[in-house]
């Protein structure tokens, strides 16, 4: 690995974790043949493991090389691993590399069982037009878990846009 390449040393990528690519923003060029060009991946490694018990982890490591002179700048580190945690299914992200930073992120994935129960009434609701008859829509039941502030945002924008839209058909009744 070589600092001399990067201009910040592992910088922080909050949830954004990759499994290839490059951080090219973070790419000053080549130390050795002073070049600055798109990095290749190369001397890649994969390890899976599959448990009995549902869990899985991937690991994936790879060089970011030259391709003019084959300097190696930095070696990539990405893990990904599901697992069971008080009943509830996780995921946990994590990337670790010289050029493209650090990065972790772990979910929450509602399964069947880990889903509350949710009512009728909650699911749809009954909109009555002024001519008396009823008209049902139905609210798409939305949840995101998890701690990716990614997710959350994409979330938060859908639920606001659901609203909009069910708050626009109750205005063309009136």
């Amino acid at each position: 690995m070589c600092k001399h390449c990067v201009k910040t040393p592992f910088p922080d990528r909050g949830d954004c974790c990759l499994d290839a690519g490059v951080y090219l923003l973070n790419y000053i060029g080549c130390i050795e043949c002073k070049k600055r060009g798109t990095l290749l991946p190369k001397h890649k490694t994969t390890t899976e493991d599959e448990g009995d018990d549902g869990e899985y982890e991937e690991e994936l490591t790879f060089d970011h090389c030259c391709p003019s002179c084959g300097h190696c700048v930095a070696e990539h580190f990405y893990s990904f691993n599901v697992g069971k945690e008080n009943h509830l299914t996780v995921q946990n992200y994590l990337m670790s590399c010289l050029l493209c930073g650090k990065g972790g992120d772990r979910r929450i994935i509602e399964t069947e069982e880990t889903t509350p129960e949710v009512s009728a009434e909650t699911k749809s609701s009954t909109n009555a037009p002024s001519d008396g008859s009823t008209t049902a829509t139905t609210t798409p039941y939305l949840t995101f878990a998890g701690s990716s502030s990614m997710l959350a945002r994409v979330s938060k924008v859908v639920v606001q846009q659901i609203e909009h839209e069910q708050e626009e058909e109750d205005d063309d009744w009136d």
